[in-house]
C-alpha cells in the first residue's frame, strides 16, 4: 500500500496528514531515531512519499527502515523559487512475476527464487 508522509511536523505546509517525527529530542541516538521510523510506518506500506522538511539524521532512519522493509521511497523536496515540492526517487524495488519476491531493480535476477 501507498502512503504520503511528513518526515518532521510543522516545518512547512505539505501534502501530509502524518509525521514521522513529531519531536526530535536528541538527534543524536541514531537508533531511537530508527526505533520511531520503523513504529511509524505502517506494516502493510510498500511505497512511501516522504516530504522531506528538516533532519538529515531522521531522514537516513527512514532510509534505512524502507531498505529493511523494501518499500520504495521517493523524497518530495521543497523548492522555495516555486512553492512547491520535487520527487527525488530513493529506493525502488522490483516484484518477481514468478515468486512475488521483491528485490532492487538492479538486480537482473530474482534473488528469492533465481528468475530473470
Amino acid at each position: 500500500m501507498k502512503y504520503k508522509m511528513a518526515l518532521c511536523s510543522g516545518r512547512h505546509s505539505m501534502p501530509a496528514d502524518v509525521a514521522i517525527f513529531d519531536n526530535i529530542v536528541d538527534p543524536t541516538d541514531t537508533q531511537k531515531l530508527f526505533d520511531t521510523a520503523w513504529d511509524a510506518i505502517p506494516e502493510d506500506c510498500t511505497e512511501l512519499d516522504i516530504y522531506v522538511t528538516g533532519l538529515t539524521v531522521a531522514m537516513l532512519a527512514v532510509v534505512k527502515v524502507c531498505e529493511r522493509r523494501q518499500i520504495d521511497l521517493t523524497a518530495y523536496h521543497f523548492d522555495r523559487d516555486s512553492g512547491t515540492y520535487y520527487a527525488q526517487e530513493v529506493l525502488s524495488y522490483w516484484k518477481c512475476g514468478f515468486c512475488g519476491g521483491r528485490t532492487t531493480t538492479s538486480a537482473f535476477y530474482c534473488c528469492h527464487c533465481g528468475a530473470n
